[in-house]
């Protein structure tokens, strides 16, 4: 094909130029025609690059460093963060769809973690890789490559709060908790609706649809260890309107207790207990519940619920349990009136055979008959709880650890007062596990030592069964014998003739370190030496006479 030539100046033109590089002169439409039949059409000679979407230059890191880092990164996350914010107040606020609500958050949350994040992240970054090739120039590119460093490294930090977060969410949207087993039963001729179970999302919305056809409904009995906390509250709001009595026969725990204040007239049965403590979510911490805490407490004082006691309910940590007795319930005004329940319909038997077993094989435990005897007010609890965890699903393991938690916690209150050779028997068991959990991780250690500090711990999961086995029969004696024969605690200058020895070896070992053994948040000792030093203290006590190390370990044990 001949050259192509302006028409004015008679230059000739190259590639696909609109106006005359020589004369300036725009070109008429023949001339482009011209260009277009010697070069085609300038729309499928465009590099291939602007093709492609939007989405996938920013992954190959084809747009600009600006683009990538400023919106792509630093406005979409801003963008997204007060999305997942908005949501989480529609959430809370809402009445209704509450599982598709999380389903939704679930989605969006994880969506960004596991895609939009590493889009962002790796698009910035080829996009910085770009411009130095491009521009030879280092330094905004290296400052978005620090930043993106920093950004993962804060993002890596929360990766412990958003996984159980997530599982959370995921186990909210289809409904795989032990929170969603529930029953209902209506007694007494239609006007007293039993819920007994978990409380989970949903609950109200059946509730309702119950009333819908048993309008004569006065009296709603909850019998529940508990569960989601929002729907507790929406079922506090409906038993409100609707004037109900509360009733418990079984127990009413945890979250259970929310819509059981709402109660017009609060009974308890005399066998039954009402259970209180702190609130957990996976990857929350306490300071994040404090204001609902203070909705709480304001609440119950608002229905003449002793703000004191109000106080207490929520300074129990959320891994255990505080049970009032009747009389602080009444004396706080918690409940209006303790019965023997013949007022009320015939609790539901279609789980009594099995809760029955459950109760005698653990009585099958020389401990728990132990416990039944010497401390029956604790062991009431203990097994009420245990039942109702048991109705919802829990295994038998799952409830022997919970058991085993609490027996520890009392055993503790009876350690200052042992007799001398169950203290020794124990004190070696003791001894024993510390050794088992620190060869494993030392943080295990801590949290056995520690748990208020460090979060409480399952025992079995990570100790032989020949040391539980010594456990269980040390814990047994010490509970039988602190009860028929306790002993005085002694005082510091009582014992100073054997402990001052001790902690003299000890210094002769660990040097300085000896005076932080027992300072969970004090960084100058690692875990493994903190653990091994305690574990050595009580070796060290284990080797005198028993009428030596039996009044030392009491004076120990009182400090704890």
């Amino acid at each position: 094909m001949a050259s192509i030539s302006c028409p004015e100046c008679e230059s000739e033109i190259n590639e696909m130029a609109k106006i005359c590089p020589a004369c300036k002169t725009k070109l008429p439409p023949v001339v482009k025609d011209l260009l277009r039949e010697k070069y085609g059409d300038l729309r499928e000679n465009l590099p291939q690059q602007n093709k492609r979407s939007y989405f996938f230059r920013h992954w190959r890191g084809e747009l600009g460093l600006a683009v990538s880092y400023w919106i792509n990164i630093f406005l979409l996350s801003i963008a997204i963060r007060f999305g997942l914010i908005g949501l989480a107040f529609y959430i809370d606020h809402a009445q209704e769809n509450l599982r598709l609500l999380f389903f939704v958050y679930f989605l969006s949350f994880a969506s960004f973690i596991f895609i939009i994040y590493p889009w962002q992240i790796i698009g910035t970054w080829r996009s910085a890789n770009s411009h130095i090739q491009r521009t030879k120039k280092y330094l905004w590119a290296v400052l978005t490559k620090i930043a993106i460093v920093l950004g993962i490294l804060g993002t890596l930090g929360q990766m412990p709060n958003y996984f159980p977060q997530l599982k959370e969410y995921w186990k909210i949207a289809f409904e795989i908790d032990n929170f969603s087993k529930k029953e209902f039963s209506l007694l007494q001729n239609g006007e007293e609706l039993v819920i007994s179970g978990g409380i989970s999302f949903g609950l109200t919305a059946e509730v309702r649809e119950i009333f819908k056809n048993n309008p004569d409904i006065k009296i709603i009995r909850l019998d529940s260890f508990g569960g989601r906390v929002k729907e507790a509250r929406i079922l506090r709001d409906f038993i409100i309107d609707k004037k109900l009595v509360t009733y418990s026969y079984k127990g009413c725990l945890s979250a259970c207790t929310i819509p059981f204040l709402a109660g017009s007239q609060r009974i308890l049965n005399q066998k039954a207990k009402l259970g209180f403590h702190q609130y957990s979510f996976p990857g929350l911490t306490e300071e994040q519940f404090i204001e609902a805490y203070k909705k709480e407490k304001k609440f119950m004082t608002t229905i003449g619920v002793d703000p004191i006691f109000a106080e207490k309910a929520f300074t129990i940590p959320s891994h255990d349990m505080w049970y009032p007795t009747h009389a602080e319930l009444l004396s706080a005004n918690v409940v209006t009136h303790v019965t023997d329940g013949m007022e009320f319909g015939s609790p539901p038997i279609a789980k009594a055979t099995d809760l029955s077993k459950l109760e005698e094989h653990f009585l099958n435990v020389p401990l728990y008959k132990d416990l039944r005897e010497y401390e029956p007010a604790i062991y009431q609890a203990l097994i009420l709880d245990a039942k109702l965890r048991f109705s919802q699903g829990a295994s038998e393991q799952e409830i022997i650890s919970y058991l085993k938690k609490h027996i520890v916690k009392m055993v503790k209150k009876r350690l200052p007062i042992a007799p001398d050779k169950d203290l020794v028997s124990y004190a070696k068991v003791m001894v024993a596990e510390i050794r088992e959990l620190t060869a494993k991780d030392p943080h295990l250690c801590f949290q056995m030592l520690f748990p208020e500090k460090f979060g409480p711990i399952n025992l079995s999961d990570h100790i032989s069964k020949e040391t539980q086995t010594a456990e269980l029969t040390a814990l047994s004696t010490l509970i039988q014998n602190s009860a028929r024969t306790p002993k005085n605690t002694p005082s510091r200058a009582e014992v100073a003739q054997y402990l001052d020895p001790i902690f003299l070896k000890l210094h002769d070992i660990y040097g300085e370190k000896v005076l932080y053994f027992d300072d969970p948040d004090n960084s100058k000792v690692s875990k493994k030496d903190a653990c091994n030093m305690i574990a050595d203290i009580y070796d060290l006590i284990l080797t005198m006479h028993d009428a030596q190390s039996g009044p030392t370990l009491r004076h120990m044990f009182a400090q704890k």
